[in-house]
């Protein structure tokens, strides 16, 4: 039986890096893997019913250009290189396949994220108001104070500042006078939040 890209290698390779005992973890899991999901259907590069030839056009797509920005918004680079690394073993009878896996291997390898540039950490946090943006579509940003502020409703909102060294994310809740109750629950629901260990 052939090797499935996304069963027999990124899911072990995410099981592997990825602390599933963290809830915040799950969730970074969850959300690749659902790309992962939504990219197998569109191209059809699965084994089961598809065709692993399809994997290259998915290597050299936008989808996955997409894909990279999510590993490294969550540190995950060297993840995403091992994947393929892996693809290109398993792979290397599909001679389209290898030479888009050697291709983003390279890119992925000499366009280091984590350099502490000036270019690169523009970079990061251009990719971070991108993202932010596919999640909130009323985000509205201001490119000269480096901040960002996020409508989250009932009078409530996040303003993002991007420092040097660190990011800084303020949430505001808007009362009426005659509606104390809206602060009374939303504390009690920030109050009640676990903190990260």
């Amino acid at each position: 039986m052939s090797v499935d890209f996304t069963r027999h290698i990124v899911n072990p390779v995410l099981s592997k890096v990825i602390d599933v005992r963290k809830s915040e973890h799950v969730k970074i899991l969850d959300e690749i893997r659902k790309i992962i999901h939504d990219c197998e259907e569109k191209y059809g590069f699965s084994i089961y019913g598809g065709d692993v030839e399809k994997l290259a056009e998915f290597l050299m797509s936008d989808d996955f250009n997409n894909l990279v920005k999510v590993f490294d918004t969550y540190g995950l680079r060297n993840a995403l290189v091992k994947i393929l690394e892996e693809a290109l073993e398993a792979y290397r009878d599909y001679v389209e396949v290898s030479k888009a896996l050697e291709s983003r291997i390279s890119m992925l390898k000499n366009n280091k994220a984590g350099s502490h540039g000036k270019n690169n950490r523009g970079r990061s946090i251009g990719e971070l108001i991108t993202l932010l943006k596919s999640k909130y579509p009323n985000m509205e940003s201001d490119p000269d104070r480096k901040e960002v502020r996020v409508e989250l409703g009932e009078g409530r909102f996040a303003k993002i500042k991007f420092y040097r060294k660190k990011i800084v994310v303020n949430m505001v809740i808007e009362l009426k006078e005659d509606d104390p109750s809206l602060l009374s629950r939303d504390l009690q629901s920030i109050l009640e939040c676990p903190s990260s260990r």
